[in-house]
């Protein structure tokens, strides 16, 4: 490749352009976090350096979209704008201080979708992950609430300008003499020469880029309260190729297409059970009595002898209810007796007939009432079990992107195509037929003007990060994608970033979201714990020439032995007790679905701030989710991040609702790899529904200390100020880097008042390798406590359990 590169050896100015973010995120916990990065990205050399000089229209004089360099812009006053921007060259990444733990993420998947494992808590969404993810994944940017999503950060380090790279060892493929529009025909771009920063695109919670093959991500959590979950997030590429061209009229073109076969696991439903066990005395009793003796109803023969006492037989006894289930009517008032069963009720005991008839009342109740307590004690016991059932998901997806480059714009045309089939999902018949609907929509390709002038090989930058700050709607599967990207290129004498010109992306997104159905019922139930034993037991028999007298009254109609000849009787009781334990089950359980999602969104993206809209319509079963909002960000050249935006609901609901967020953060540099960093957020949700202890308002302050390897971190959250809010927390934290393949983070909790928490836990991180894409394993351990208040006798009534988690990412 031949390139005239004027030399400049007077001029060695620099100016360092900062390409940083801040991010908030809100997830259930309605901790709220930034994240503020800094990349360098110097300029110098402007006339020339920052372009290739193309001397013949032949194809070793162009390139194309290649290795991926700094931009090199010459500028007059490089110390001072070095001395103002230097912070941001030190600059570390503020992160949840209640969610982050360590400098290395726990993204244990980089999936977004449903929370990869099991949420600590059923009561208030209060868990604290170990660590938080890292600016290098856009994925993780969605949080679990599908409501504000914060402002995608980029990728760290982000993809700076390219210098347009056309040498090449494959030959040009052959085009038809008649097509002579082209300088450079179209030909399949050497891959290794294609920067990945420039090819990346989020599919489904995945980043993946021109050189991505393959990836399997693992995980596994469990605990003493928990089913074991398996979670399994793989991709494979089935074929992909870039094509480049440059035409007559100096139009760059790169053509990326690729297609992908993903299985991931997605939640179908979480049920927790508590149970409440109070130790109990049952008391029960068996009732058995009959009344014979001679007809004297209307039309019968005082020469026979009646029952004047309904047949009743219990049956069936509920073990968990200790109540018949059933009770037979075995004769009616009047029904005349057998000889056979005559003869057998007048011999001792009770006996209610023979050869089929059966007369009088049997009734075994072995539950009449009971007393609190027995030989075991009084003490009220409780126990959590949480149940997670994963459903796999196969995921066919198609992408394509298009840059086309003149000599003052880049513009991008993106287009992501998905066929997705969840099992056992209830909506698999309606999102089938819509995702073959969306087969018919286009591809995405952008229209450029052409010009005499020759290509800007200087892309700017931003063109990129528009793209890939689209907002994708948290947890859901793209069915169809397609969007438009334009920027114009960075000016030859830019000396400041308010010089380089911000980016558009708009677009359309098509495909399906989490829908959760939640119900929650109270059962009760005995528990039996010992034998049934006689407390009590009497009764006797008789007839004409006794003393067993014996009056029943039936429909208002009553009948006495004195008025009765040859009359008998039997009349016998038991009283029994039982010792059980009284079990009061609470049951939570979510079960979900996946809808319709449209969603139109845009944004704006610059070098130093970064504005979204979107609005949308999510085809919820019952009703029509519609919603609207904005965010932004921006980030200042002296250490200073803001962030915020609003979102609105119709018809909202636990997950999908209408609320505000803003915060405000400051590094404050202490040397090269020391500085501290203080942040505020605040978050209002103002028409989510009440859930008892499941809250998400908050306000927080935040403080990390970062001192080389180790950090520290303190987190405080005010209780009691806005309504419905999470209770007073103080989270304290601690991490070390041991080396760039190990780390290890802690955190404490020596204050919450939420009913529901996590009060310490720990996680390691291990890369099995020495080069970046090495298999890394996450390893975490929390510890959770669950309050429920106190019983009768003021007895606290705690669960604690300790989750464990493994995950295990790699690529191939």
């Amino acid at each position: 490749m031949y390139m005239m590169i004027s030399q400049h050896k007077n001029l060695k100015l620099a100016l360092v352009l900062l390409f940083s973010s801040a991010t908030i995120f809100f997830a259930k916990t309605a901790n709220a976090e930034i994240s503020v990065s800094a990349n360098t990205l110097e300029l110098e050399n402007l006339n020339n350096n920052s372009k290739l000089e193309l001397s013949a229209p032949s194809e070793d004089d162009f390139v194309l979209i290649a290795n991926l360099e700094p931009l090199i812009i010459l500028s007059a006053s490089e110390q001072q704008l070095q001395a103002s921007v230097s912070n941001f060259v030190q600059q570390i990444q503020v992160t949840d201080l209640v969610k982050t733990n360590s400098l290395f993420p726990s993204c244990f998947s980089s999936n977004v979708r449903q929370t990869e494992f099991t949420s600590v808590t059923d009561l208030a969404k209060t868990n604290y992950q170990i660590q938080s993810c890292t600016a290098n994944k856009i994925s993780q940017a969605e949080s679990r609430n599908k409501q504000l999503d914060p402002l995608d950060p980029p990728i760290d380090p982000q993809p700076k300008v390219d210098e347009l790279d056309l040498e090449q060892t494959l030959p040009p493929e052959k085009i038809p003499q008649t097509e002579q529009e082209y300088i450079i025909y179209p030909r399949v771009a050497n891959e290794k020469k294609i920067h990945p920063r420039t090819t990346t695109i989020p599919l489904n919670g995945e980043l993946i880029n021109h050189l991505t093959d393959s990836q399997l991500n693992l995980g596994s959590s469990f605990g003493n309260n928990q089913n074991t979950t398996f979670d399994v997030n793989g991709l494979v590429k089935l074929n992909g190729q870039i094509r480049e061209n440059v035409t007559k009229n100096n139009i760059l073109t790169v053509d990326q297409i690729g297609e992908y076969l993903q299985l991931q696991t997605v939640r179908k439903t979480r049920e927790v059970t508590v149970n409440f066990r109070e130790p109990q005395t049952v008391l029960g009793t068996h009732l058995q009595f009959s009344m014979i003796g001679s007809c004297i109803l209307p039309g019968g023969n005082p020469n026979q002898i009646c029952t004047y006492i309904p047949g009743l037989k219990s049956a069936d006894i509920n073990p968990e209810s200790l109540t018949p289930r059933r009770i037979f009517q075995t004769s009616k008032v009047g029904d005349i007796v057998k000889a056979e069963t005559l003869a057998a009720i007048r011999q001792p005991g009770f006996q209610s007939g023979a050869n089929g008839q059966e007369i009088g009342i049997d009734l075994f109740l072995p539950n009449t009432g009971s007393l609190i307590g027995n030989s075991t004690g009084n003490q009220l016991s409780i126990t959590r079990k949480e149940e997670i059932d994963n459903t796999p998901v196969a995921i066919y997806s198609r992408v394509r992107q298009i840059v086309k480059v003149n000599d003052r714009e880049a513009v991008m045309g993106r287009t992501v195509r998905g066929f997705s089939f969840i099992l056992n999902d209830d909506n698999t018949l309606l999102n089938t037929a819509l995702q073959l609907g969306y087969s018919l929509l286009p591809d995405i390709v952008p229209d450029i003007d052409g010009s005499e002038n020759r290509v800007n090989s200087n892309v700017n930058n931003n063109l990129f990060l528009a793209a890939n700050n689209v907002r994708i709607p948290a947890n859901s599967l793209t069915a169809y994608h397609g969007g438009m990207a334009r920027a114009q290129s960075v000016p030859p004498k830019a000396e400041n970033l308010s010089q380089v010109p911000a980016a558009t992306f708009n677009g359309i997104w098509l495909g399906a979201s989490p829908i959760i159905k939640r119900r929650s019922d109270i059962s009760t139930r005995f528990e039996q714990t010992g034998t049934q034993t006689v407390l009590a037991s009497g009764g006797g028999e008789g007839g004409y020439g006794s003393n067993a007298s014996f009056v029943s009254n039936i429909n208002n109609q009553v009948f006495s032995t004195l008025d009765l000849q040859d009359f008998h009787t039997q009349v016998y009781v038991t009283v029994l007790n039982q010792e059980v334990n009284n079990v009061t089950s609470n049951r939570y359980r979510e079960e979900t679905k996946y809808a319709p999602h449209l969603s139109f969104t845009g944004n704006i993206t610059g070098s130093q701030e970064a504005l979204r809209y979107y609005t949308g319509v999510i085809g919820a079963e019952d009703e029509i989710k519609a919603y609207g909002g904005v965010d932004f960000t921006k980030n200042t050249a002296n250490g200073w991040n803001f962030s915020g935006g609003v979102i609105g609901y119709i018809n909202p609901d636990v997950d999908y609702y209408s609320q505000v967020t803003s915060s405000v953060g400051k590094r404050i540099p202490f040397s090269r790899n020391s500085n501290l960093v203080l942040s505020t957020g605040v978050n209002y949700a103002f028409d989510r529904e009440t859930r008892p202890n499941d809250f998400v308002n908050s306000i927080t302050v935040r403080a990390r200390v970062n001192l080389g390897n180790v950090w520290f971190g303190l987190t405080n959250y005010f209780g009691d100020v806005l309504p419905d809010s999470l209770k007073n927390t103080l989270v304290t934290s601690v991490g070390i880097q041991f080396s760039s393949n190990f780390s290890l983070s802690a955190y404490y909790n020596p204050v919450n008042e939420n009913a529901a928490r996590s009060v310490y836990g720990a996680g390691a991180r291990l890369r099995l390798g020495t080069n970046q894409n090495s298999p890394t394993l996450n390893l975490s351990w929390r510890n959770n406590e669950y309050d429920y208040g106190r019983d009768l006798v003021g007895n606290e009534l705690k669960i604690n359990e300790n989750i464990f988690t493994v995950f295990l990412r790699s690529n191939f």
